[in-house]
Formats: C-alpha cells, sequence, structure tokens
C-alpha cells in the first residue's frame, strides 16, 4: 500500500506566510489604539472638533496625548504639594493651640504640662515634618467659623490629674516612647 504523503511545508515558506500576517495584526492593534485615543482627545478637548479630529495624523494624535499626559502629571504634583502644606499648617495650628491651652491650664501637674509641651514641639520638629515650624498657622478669619461647636457642658477638671497618670500602664508613662503613628 502506498502512503500519500502530503507536501511538508520548509520553514522559509513558512515565515513568508506568517511574517506578513502578524504584521497587518499588529499594525490593526496600533491603529485601533491610535482611534481610541483620538476619541478620547475629543472628549476630553473641547476646543477639537469632530472634522478636525478626522484630519490628525498619528503623529499628531500621539503628540496631543503627551502633551495632555504631562499636564495632568503637573496638575496632580500641584494639588499634592498643595494637600500636603494645607497638612501641616493645619498641624501646626492644632498643635499652637492645645500648647496654648496646656500652658493655660490652673492645677496641672508642670511635669505632666512639660512633657505635653515637650511631646508637641518634638511633633512639630519631627523630621519628617521639618518645615511645618516655619508655616504661619492661620488665624480663623471670624468667631463664626466655631459657630456649630457646641459650648462644653462642664470644664474638665485637671487638679487630679496625677490620678489619672498613676492609673495608666506603664508603657504610657515612658517619657521617651513615642505613640505609635500609622505614617
Amino acid at each position: 500500500m502506498k502512503v500519500l504523503s502530503e507536501p511538508v511545508m520548509k520553514p522559509q515558506d513558512y515565515r513568508k506566510i506568517v511574517k506578513p500576517l502578524l504584521e497587518r495584526r499588529r499594525r490593526a492593534r496600533i491603529n485601533q489604539c491610535l482611534m481610541e485615543l483620538k476619541n478620547i482627545l475629543r472628549e476630553t478637548n473641547p476646543s477639537i472638533d469632530n472634522d478636525e479630529a478626522n484630519r490628525l495624523e498619528k503623529a499628531d494624535i500621539l503628540e496631543l496625548t503627551v502633551r495632555q499626559l504631562k499636564g495632568l502629571r503637573l496638575q496632580r504634583s500641584v494639588i499634592h504639594r498643595v494637600d500636603v502644606a494645607e497638612f501641616r499648617a493645619g498641624f501646626t495650628e492644632c498643635a499652637n493651640e492645645v500648647a496654648v491651652c496646656v500652658t493655660t491650664l490652673p492645677g496641672l501637674d508642670e511635669t505632666i504640662r512639660n512633657r505635653l509641651i515637650a511631646h508637641l514641639t518634638g511633633q512639630k520638629a519631627g523630621k519628617n515634618n521639618r518645615d511645618v515650624i516655619a508655616m504661619a498657622p492661620t488665624p480663623p478669619s471670624s468667631p463664626r467659623e466655631y459657630a456649630h461647636l457646641s459650648p462644653v457642658s462642664s470644664p474638665l477638671d485637671l487638679t487630679r490629674a496625677h490620678h489619672f497618670e498613676s492609673n495608666f500602664p506603664r508603657f504610657y508613662q515612658q517619657p521617651n516612647s513615642l505613640p505609635w503613628r500609622p505614617w
């Protein structure tokens, strides 16, 4: 019995057929992505109308996309810097108010007062907040900003502060240990 053998394709012939197909698919993917970028640019830039978008060349689409991405990156970095500055200014203002409150409290043990002030000063001048001290806290523009706060029903009695301190576990009383912070 005679076996019919099919002609086997040589590797060179196979590459000649497959390579153009792969190249066609690659170009189709590139063109599809460029069309998506063009649509995104049209949606995000009201200055680009449909006729103008249809006439954009591939290089123009890529150039506009790069320009827009750089603008977004710059905008985000500016917003981040503003957020950090506002946080630091708020923290400094809060720490200053607490320090003023602690220094004016009658009957507070002097060692506790000194530890609180030292802790607040250390937090304001900490490694992560070096430039916090240089930032001036912004005073409230009017008393109406605090109108939504309710007054204290009974003042805090700190004359017995030594009683509270003796009831704390030992690890809370170590002056050199810093409290845990998530940042």
